[in-house]
Parts: structure tokens; C-alpha cells; sequence
């Protein structure tokens, strides 16, 4: 739905991001993952290069905390430490890097409220 009201503003969509957090989720892990797949499956079907957003705690919440079944895709970690710089980013859910970082949410930025990301490549620094 998203991808077609884009379509229709003439916005050429290449990277789309799923948010794995919320409380609209199952309390089954299983189904979750199953979901989750479903989602990525008709992403994929439009061409577009996919991630997935989320934090350690969402994450194992939601999905539970032995899967990896997601770490094929690019991992926006959310780590809302108010420093766009790396820092410290902790593996979960097979990813032992993220590409981005939700380091501030709800800021405001020309009287709208946003999130603050830096998009990157965080290096390893838990083993």
C-alpha cells in the first residue's frame, strides 16, 4: 500500500525499512517470525532493497531471542543515546553489525517532531 501511494507521487522507493517494535504483535514468536516473513517475501517480489529497524529488547520480545532468521538483511538499530556517532552496538539476532542508528526520538527540527539516525556501517565492538 505504501509502495503504491509513492508510485502515485511519482517518489521512486529503492530502500524500504520494516519497524520490528510496537505492541500490535503476537505473543507468539513462531507466528511473529512467520508474519515478518510473509512482509519481507512481498517486499522483495517489488524489487526493493529491504531492512529491518528495531532494538535488542524489541527485537527478542517480539521475534525471540534465538532467531537469526532476519540477519540477511540490513539492521537499523535503534539506540536512542542522543550521539550519532556508533558507539557501542551489541550483536543480536545473528546481525554483528548495523547499517544505521536511531540515536534520538522525538526531536524537534523545524517545528516538526522527528527521529535523529546516522546511516553507517557500526563496527564490532562486543565479541
Amino acid at each position: 500500500d505504501v509502495y503504491k501511494r509513492q508510485a502515485i507521487k511519482n517518489v521512486t522507493l529503492t530502500f524500504f525499512w520494516v519497524s520490528v517494535e510496537g505492541s500490535d504483535w503476537s505473543m507468539n514468536h513462531e507466528d511473529n517470525v512467520a508474519f515478518l516473513k510473509k512482509i519481507l517475501a512481498e517486499l522483495a517480489k517489488l524489487k526493493l532493497t529491504i531492512g529491518i529497524q528495531t532494538d535488542m529488547m524489541r527485537f527478542g520480545r517480539i521475534m525471540g531471542r534465538s532467531t537469526t532468521d532476519f540477519s540477511k538483511y540490513p539492521l537499523w538499530n535503534i539506540h536512542q543515546d542522543n550521539n550519532p556517532e556508533p558507539g557501542q552496538f551489541r550483536p543480536y539476532g545473528g546481525w554483528r553489525v548495523a547499517k544505521a542508528k536511531q540515536y534520538k526520538g522525538n526531536a524537534e527540527v523545524c517545528g516538526d517532531t522527528v527521529n535523529l539516525d546516522s546511516l553507517y556501517q557500526v563496527c564490532l565492538l562486543y565479541t
